[in-house]
């Protein structure tokens, strides 16, 4: 299955994608940890058919339990 990571910049407010082939949802989390560093308003993932699947608490929640959490 294909996982989209978006997220929104306060910088600009246009939403930037990222497509990550994989069938693993987990992995699609961890690159939204890394995403955090950049301090995104908003993000989210997305399986391919555009639902939702992670919103940003869910994101920071993965993140802390892995131990990826940015801050």
């Amino acid at each position: 299955m294909r996982y989209h990571v978006k997220w929104r910049l306060a910088a600009n407010d246009k939403t930037v994608e990222h497509y990550v082939r994989n069938e693993r949802r987990s992995e699609a989390l961890d690159f939204a940890c890394a995403v955090l560093h950049q301090n995104p308003t908003d993000i989210w993932v997305e399986d391919e058919y555009g639902t939702h699947i992670a919103e940003k608490q869910n994101i920071i929640d993965h993140c802390r339990q892995r131990g990826l959490f940015p801050r």
